[in-house]
């Protein structure tokens, strides 16, 4: 016999027991439905909201290139049948109530960013289309949810949806946090479920986690023990392991905070007298003693930007500077329109016309679509207005927060406000440093849960209905709406999956000409972008002209649009140009390496020295930050000196960070020797053997010898045994997955379709095996070494070497 629990919270908390067994084995067989119908999960109200929503979260889909595009058709879709079920059963005693407070919410803050749209002639919102159709829909939804919520008797009914649709990606994140489901690995390598990355499943979490936990805890006059407490209380669990297995540090610490308002709340308001005392002093208590816990784990652990968990990393600058970086660029951009803003979906445009030129060196990301803050985005985009409209969102909240859980009488309402308060809460407070609140998979969530905030509202101060008029209006300004992102979303959601389909091709001539075909109805800088690569790989100079134009029309500075430029100025044999062009690329983007390395051999074409100079300094220092031999966040702390030195490239720690010092003279010989190599390039002997003998010279350098602690440096003899037997390790480690690499290779060359997969996954159990054997080593040799030398820079330094070389030998042999 198979008996399937499903508890959900109805309004007498009753449980939903489902017999599957034979009838026989049944002392009763309750009717599913009847037991459902109970609930209310199944009134024309919540119904489709529920089904909807549960279809929202179910699943993902690369179809439109990005998971985030897929949701966002699936949302699409929802909102049609939102409109059609809504507006076709609507009997005529249904007249729709007035949603003043969600146009507030919802409506306001897109439209206050219309004017700086029309100011700036749309010149600067790449991202209008979609902005503008995502706020449409989520006001379809939020709209709909509102007016079926406010009817539903009661709403708490509404918790068992979202318990269903947070029971499925909760054990979602377990399997792939245990492996049983598709690897952590996969994609942006994060437990994730069905919402794309981390930090977007994160904020859906932390909007749910509120309202279960405060269903889950006992109010004054509820039984500790009931039959729909286990159910909150396990989602409550379920949710917060999976919280925890996302490691999204912004999301943790958010809900931390919001949990201990929450119980703030909770006790002062939903506790007996006779024990709230009591409970306040707990709460305290556990406050401090969370507290101390929290500062005694961070005293113990060792603050390391690089090779720290992400927890370790957290303390310091280099785990925000990926978020410095856009917030830098949004502020440049505020200060430049700050009455009216740039408007709606400017901020990929601004990114690239206000970003710090140096960023790279410190941080390799340099394509932002959002400003990940949304405070800072909506001053972005709309000025004083946006800030305006962001605080009356708040506002409208906080003041359907109030009503309902203060002003209303009966328990169940309550714990549902703090709940539902709780949640918006966490995800406002998200937001302020993430780019969660910009995409569906995030915002769909907070527009279900303010319209049922705003809906308790209604129940508690009473409906306020449209008038006559506005309930005629408002199906037809609805289905306008819908119809407006449809033609909005739809023609980029094709091309979208068109673009998709030709990733994968060989990079061939007749997937350019696909690609060209493609962006004739097409503005996708995505597919844009891509096809400038392909053309310049390609050749196809008098192709890549065009696509150019295009990109720098659409986002002017575009990632590295402006290399390209000088690069097919290059290949057209109009080598002033190039160098024009690559030198005011570079005033954008000041540490791009294949831009440094164009300019260098542009200087060695051109026999200009000086120029050869500045870049190759320049790209020194990049390399020094690249490899983490220096970690600081200003150019000036790797200085760049002409001085006579003993080994050519001089390197030595300062008060600053490391001073880079190059003899003139060595650089002189080294210029003409490349000079002369790339008119006549020598056979592999002659290159194996100038490569082997600059290599030897870096290697008596004493910057790239190990620094042996003080109190063991009697141990010098054996510390350099362990250094011998980790690069043997590692190298023995190597051969193996070159082993396994070229037999997984010959096999799939073998196998037929079907059997790719089981083949593959024999593998990856032999490369897990391989790298398990040899790490536990590695690992040992690791941990000596770290505690006798400052191992970890070491490593470092000769990274940094071995990228150096790898340069030289391009300048010498291109």
């Amino acid at each position: 016999m198979v008996l399937l629990v499903f508890s959900f919270y109805p309004s007498d908390l009753t449980s939903i027991f489902v017999c599957t067994a034979p009838y026989r084995f049944c002392p009763s067989r309750p009717s599913m439905l009847t037991k459902l119908r109970q609930t209310g999960l199944l009134s024309p109200t919540l119904l489709p909201l529920g089904l909807l929503y549960l279809g929202f979260n179910l699943g993902y889909s690369f179809t439109f290139y990005h998971v985030n595009s897929y949701k966002l058709l699936v949302g699409l879709l929802g909102a049609l049948a939102l409109v059609v079920w809504f507006e076709g059963r609507k009997q005529k005693a249904d007249g729709p109530l007035w949603p003043q407070g969600l146009f507030f919410v919802l409506a306001l803050p897109v439209l206050v960013t219309l004017p700086g749209a029309l100011v700036g002639g749309f010149a600067e919102n790449y991202n209008f289309a979609y902005e503008l159709g995502t706020g449409l829909v989520l006001w379809l939804w939020g709209y709909y949810a509102f007016q079926g919520m406010a009817r539903a008797k009661p709403l708490a009914d509404w918790t068992g949806w979202l318990g269903v649709s947070l029971l499925w990606v909760g054990l979602w994140a377990l399997g792939q946090g245990m492996g049983i489901l598709d690897s952590p690995n996969l994609l942006a390598g994060e437990v994730k479920a069905s919402f794309g990355h981390r930090n977007y499943f994160a904020s859906y979490l932390i909007q749910m986690l509120p309202l279960f936990l405060v269903l889950g805890l006992p109010a004054e006059g509820e039984a500790w023990v009931t039959k729909g407490r286990p159910w909150f209380v396990g989602l409550f669990l379920l949710g917060g392991l999976s919280l925890w297995l996302t490691q999204s540090r912004a999301a943790i610490v958010t809900f931390g905070l919001v949990a201990f308002l929450l119980a703030l709340g909770f006790v002062l308001r939903l506790t007996s007298k006779k024990v709230k005392k009591k409970l306040l002093l707990l709460l305290v208590g556990l406050a401090l003693l969370g507290g101390a816990a929290a500062a005694t784990y961070v005293s113990r652990l060792t603050p390391d930007p690089v090779y720290g968990s992400r927890f370790e990393q957290l303390f310091s600058k280099r785990a925000w500077i990926g978020r410095i970086i856009p917030w830098q660029a949004a502020t440049n951009a505020v200060l430049a329109a700050p009455v009216w803003g740039h408007g709606l979906g400017s901020s990929y445009n601004l990114f690239f016309t206000y970003v710090d030129p140096k960023t790279r060196l410190y941080h390799p990301e340099r394509s932002y679509n959002h400003a990940h803050s949304e405070p800072l985005e909506f001053l972005e985009e709309a000025g004083l207005l946006g800030l305006l409209a962001y605080g009356l969102m708040l506002f409208w909240l906080g003041r359907a927060f109030w009503r309902t859980f203060l002003g209303a009488t009966d328990l169940g309402t309550q714990k549902l406000a703090l709940g539902l308060g709780g949640g918006l809460l966490a995800f406002v407070l998200h937001g302020v440093v993430e780019v969660a609140p910009r995409m569906i998979v995030a915002e769909l969530p907070f527009a279900l849960g303010a319209a049922a905030l705003l809906a308790l509202e209604a129940q508690v101060a009473g409906p306020a209905p449209a008038s006559a008029l506005r309930a005629k209006a408002l199906p037809w300004v609805n289905l306008a709406l819908w119809g407006l992102a449809a033609l909005l979303l739809l023609p980029w959601l094709a091309k979208q999956n068109a673009y998709y389909n030709l990733l994968n091709l060989p990079e061939t001539p007749g997937k350019a000409q696909e690609m060209e075909e493609l962006v004739k109805s097409s503005n996708d800088i995505y597919t844009l972008d891509d096809l400038l690569h392909l053309e310049a790989k390609l050749g196809r100079l008098e192709q890549m002209k065009p696509v150019m134009d295009r990109l720098e029309a659409l986002i002017p500075n575009y990632r590295d649009l402006n290399y390209q430029k000088a690069v097919w100025a290059s290949l057209s044999g109009d080598l002033s140009l190039a160098k024009q062009l690559a030198l005011e690329g570079q005033k954008r983007d000041r540490y791009y390496l294949p831009n440094l390395r164009l300019l260098m051999s542009l200087a060695l074409e051109s026999n200009d020295f000086e120029g050869f100079a500045t870049q190759f300094g320049l790209t020194t220092r990049f390399l020094l930050f690249q490899n983490f031999v220096i970690i600081a966040f200003e150019e000036e702390a790797a200085p760049i000196l002409l001085r006579p030195t003993s080994f050519g490239v001089e390197l030595a720690q300062s008060p600053e960070g490391i001073r880079i010092k190059i003899d003139p003279l060595w650089l002189r010989q080294f210029f003409d020797q490349a000079r002369a190599l790339r008119a006549a390039p020598p056979g592999p002997m002659e290159r194996s053997e100038l490569m082997n003998r600059i290599a030897r010279q870096v290697s008596l350098n004493p910057f790239f010898h190990i620094e042996i602690k003080e109190p063991y440096l009697i141990d010098e003899p054996q510390i350099y045994l362990l250094l011998d037997r980790y690069k043997t390790a590692n190298q023995e480690l190597a051969q193996q997955e070159d082993y396994l690499r070229f037999s997984l290779n010959k096999e799939l060359e073998q196998a037929g379709p079907q059997e790719r997969g089981q083949i593959e996954r024999q593998y990856q159990e032999k490369f897990r095996q391989a790298q398990s054997e040899s790490q536990n080593q590695i690992h040992k040799l690791e941990t000596q070494l770290e505690q006798k030398t400052l191992f970890r820079h070491f490593l470092n330094k000769h990274r940094f070497a071995a990228a150096w070389l790898s340069e030289i030998q391009q300048l010498y042999f291109p």
